[in-house]
């Protein structure tokens, strides 16, 4: 027969020897006061009782584990709250500073709106000031090298009357670029001997994120008249006119270019108007196309260096290049003479990409 498994609820009969030594019922120490009773402690060796723990058991290596325990979770804590802190300090000045960002951005696209229109209704005054009509003129002419303009006095070209005042102003401008029914509608700068110089800065020449619209230093706008050939022919314009400006996330400057991405937005948009400050040009939309900017030993086209073809060869393969890159087929012809400008502006497509627009002149 199996032995029955005990089990703690089972009732088992002690040992005769066991039974003897068991407390009275009435002496148990499961009882109300036994379990309040205040625990003493005694010292065999001194007959003395205490009612605390010794020192020897203070000073155990449980009762040091207890306290470093303690002090460790305390650590832990002083050390969550510090990074807390931190983490709250880092997060307000952070907050602060995209504050700060934006009320700069603000304050800097309303002074450059302010001062886009005081320019442009500069450009539309005609000036009264008998010094700024007639007269010698200061004016730009190619170079002896035939690359970066040169200024010098002449008597046979005058500048318009509506930019006469912005000329006094800032002998820098070299023309004003303009497209209907968008927000480019600014003056052109150029500066032979620094390219960058507004790059960051604005017409008055003090800083500005937005800058100016940039014509590249290698490009020839001309002296004179079309009608007048220019000088008789000594100051023609380049063949292309490179036009460089920022992509601002405000739409400011070159901002919405890339607009014309979309063939219907550059077919409502197809005409561009470029002045010299002698003459009102137009141009007609001929290409549109995502670049970049390459290695000087890169082997390929680069629509940056092309201002002027000196025969047939040199301009198909530019015109041919245009026409391969170009989004869509803007149904707008070219020949070998025509002249041209490109609108140029940083694109994110590939490191150093640049999105361009070309006109052909049409007037």
């Amino acid at each position: 027969m199996e032995e029955k498994v005990k089990s703690i609820w089972d009732e088992v009969d002690l040992p005769k020897e066991e039974a003897a030594d068991k407390p009275d019922p009435e002496q148990s120490e499961n009882t109300t006061d036994g379990l309040f009773k205040v625990k003493t402690f005694e010292n065999a060796e001194k007959g003395e009782k205490y009612d605390k723990e010794p020192a020897e058991y203070e000073s155990s290596p449980e009762f040091k584990l207890s306290i470093e325990k303690e002090d460790n979770a305390e650590k832990k804590g002083l050390l969550s709250l510090l990074i807390i802190a931190l983490c709250a300090v880092v997060l307000c000045a952070s907050i602060a500073g995209i504050f700060v960002t934006i009320v700069h951005r603000n304050r800097e696209l309303k002074n450059s709106q302010a001062e886009m229109e005081r320019l442009r209704n500069l450009k539309d005054i005609t000036p009264s000031d008998p010094s700024l009509s007639g007269g010698a003129e200061t004016v730009l002419e190619g170079s002896a090298e035939g690359n970066s303009p040169v200024k010098k006095e002449s008597e046979k070209a005058e500048i318009l009357d509506k930019y006469k005042a912005l000329y006094e102003e800032n002998p820098d401008i070299i023309g004003w670029l303009s497209i209907d029914g968008t927000v480019i509608d600014y003056p052109v700068m150029q500066t032979p001997d620094d390219e960058e110089y507004y790059l960051n800065r604005g017409f008055d020449k003090q800083y500005s994120d937005n800058g100016c619209l940039i014509m590249d230093t290698d490009s020839n706008v001309g002296v004179g008249t079309k009608e007048g050939d220019y000088l008789g022919g000594s100051d023609r314009p380049s063949d292309n006119l490179i036009i460089h400006g920022h992509t601002m996330k405000n739409g400011e400057m070159f901002g919405n270019l890339s607009l014309y991405e979309k063939e219907d937005y550059a077919k409502e948009h197809n005409i561009i108007k470029f002045d010299s400050l002698y003459e009102s040009r137009e141009y007609e939309v001929i290409a549109v196309f995502y670049s970049q900017v390459y290695y000087t030993t890169d082997d390929c086209f680069k629509y940056y260096k092309f201002f002027s073809a000196d025969n047939q060869e040199e301009f198909d393969d530019w015109y041919d290049n245009i026409k391969d890159l170009s989004l869509f087929d803007t149904g707008v012809e070219a020949k070998f003479g025509d002249e041209f400008i490109t609108l140029s502006c940083c694109a994110y497509h590939v490191e150093d990409g640049r999105f361009v627009v070309v006109g052909k002149r049409i007037k």
